[in-house]
């Protein structure tokens, strides 16, 4: 004969012999996910503790633009196909003096100063692992050469007269990327509202 109780943890009476009875504990399958669940979530957590607080996250390597907010690009990056020949290696911003400039990014100012007679500020990045330089003109400094900025410090005005900032990166001596694309952190795939329920 068998009885079987409701509650949380059930005793079951199982009779195995005429003269006999054994009682066993029965623990419902709700338990041992409950339990298993706590233990992920402990692990989880300590994951969580354990990561290094030195590790960037995308959302900190964007830059900012250096003219605060986004402005017109009056003329768009268009690099030479050959370092000798001519071309756009960074942006024209639509920036008239003698606006604020503002570092796109952390960093550590090499170049502050005129440069065939502009006012250039470059200033070294650390952007995911590897060195980035970004350049900005015409521009007279607020800054000099070794000193170190935060993401959004001034470091100068536009320069003159001047109706725009040229604003430029560089993985290298000769090697230009477009500084527009840093400020849009990692792509990520959204789902296609028009895609089939699976």
């Amino acid at each position: 004969m068998a009885v079987s109780t409701t509650g949380t943890v059930g005793l079951d009476r199982i009779t195995t012999a005429p003269q006999a009875d054994v009682m066993t504990l029965a623990f419902p399958h709700r338990s041992r996910f409950g339990a298993f669940s706590l233990i992920s979530a402990v692990v989880g957590a300590l994951l969580i503790i354990a990561t290094p607080s030195g590790v960037a996250t995308p959302h900190r390597e964007r830059w900012q633009w250096p003219t605060g907010e986004p402005v017109p690009v009056v003329e768009a990056f268009a690099p030479p196909a050959h370092d000798w020949l001519p071309g756009r290696r960074g942006v024209a911003l639509q920036y008239p003096a003698p606006s604020p400039v503002y570092a796109c990014a952390s960093g550590t100012v090499t170049t502050a100063g005129p440069v065939a007679g502009r006012g250039v500020i470059s200033i070294r990045h650390d952007v995911g692992g590897r060195v980035i330089w970004s350049t900005y003109l015409p521009v007279t400094p607020s800054v000099a050469v070794g000193d170190r900025v935060e993401k959004g410090d001034v470091i100068g005005v536009v320069e003159g007269d001047s109706p725009t900032l040229h604003w430029g990166a560089k993985t290298g001596r000769r090697t230009y990327i477009d500084p527009i694309r840093l400020t849009l952190g990692h792509p990520r795939l959204l789902p296609w509202d028009d895609a089939p329920a699976l």
